[in-house]
């Protein structure tokens, strides 16, 4: 954030001299502290009374906020935001919350692996040197062999090693959360039958936490259609694997 500051620091400051000079109480010919400059906060809505503290709360306020838009407001579906050098689409907003999808896939530890045409013959193309279980800009649709479970929570630990509360929520996506951004799958999808539409050119290959039946199976959603894989393959579905995060708005510099 030291950093966002930095380059908008005009801006910033246009802003605060902007809003000081016109809570100024009082002017003097000499130089004086700023802690002793009179500031009026009720238009600001800072708690500050004076020119030193109303700079030190803002920028305390600035640096509260891990996140920060990218493309849109930040609230309405297929925006784009950032945490740290983690990237989100929006999927929606509720309340005080706004829930993300993360924009690359989850480098989980394994190894990029490609399958034939049978899926049952996996052959390790690279390892993935230093796994983070943060997203990996570099994964494409290329798959990861992910063993284990429980990168949702490891994913919260980097996410909040970033800077964002304890209070997020990190889950696999789900039917019901793609719907509620815009799409209409169905959210119990069989093998043969029509699986409903989504058209959000940015959802591509995203295993959810749903089943399809008849084949039992993971689902994967992508733009405009769902698919299903076979169970041996769907064990080496890293590269598609994204996870879902809601945010509080506060923690976003809107």
């Amino acid at each position: 954030m030291k950093k966002i500051i930095k380059k908008n620091y005009k801006i910033i400051l246009g802003i605060i001299i902007g809003g000081i000079i016109s809570g100024v109480g009082v002017y003097a010919a000499t130089t004086i502290s700023s802690s002793n400059v009179f500031y009026d906060n009720s238009v600001s809505g800072l708690t500050s009374t004076n020119m030193k503290d109303a700079i030190d709360e803002l920028y305390e306020k600035v640096n509260s906020k891990p996140c920060q838009v990218l493309k849109g407001t930040g609230k309405d579906t297929s925006d784009e935001i950032i945490c740290g050098t983690e990237e989100f689409y929006v999927l929606y907003s509720s309340g005080d919350s706004i829930t993300v999808l993360t924009k690359y896939p989850i480098e989980a530890g394994g190894a990029i692996v490609e399958s034939s045409k049978d899926f049952y013959n996996l052959e390790i193309v690279a390892p993935i040197e230093n796994p983070s279980y943060a997203q990996n800009k570099n994964c494409g649709n290329a798959n990861f062999a992910c063993a284990g479970t429980g990168y949702a929570s490891k994913y919260k630990v980097v996410l909040n090693k970033i800077g964002l509360s304890d209070s997020i929520e990190v889950e696999k996506p789900s039917l019901i959360e793609l719907n509620k951004a815009g799409c209409s799958f169905v959210l119990n999808p069989a093998y043969n039958q029509p699986y409903g539409s989504c058209h959000l050119p940015w959802l591509e290959k995203v295993v959810l936490t749903d089943t399809m039946t008849g084949p039992g199976t993971a689902v994967v959603a992508s733009d405009n259609k769902l698919e299903w894989l076979p169970a041996m393959n769907g064990s080496y579905l890293g590269g598609y694997e994204k996870l879902m995060v809601k945010i509080p708005i506060r923690q976003i510099m809107m």
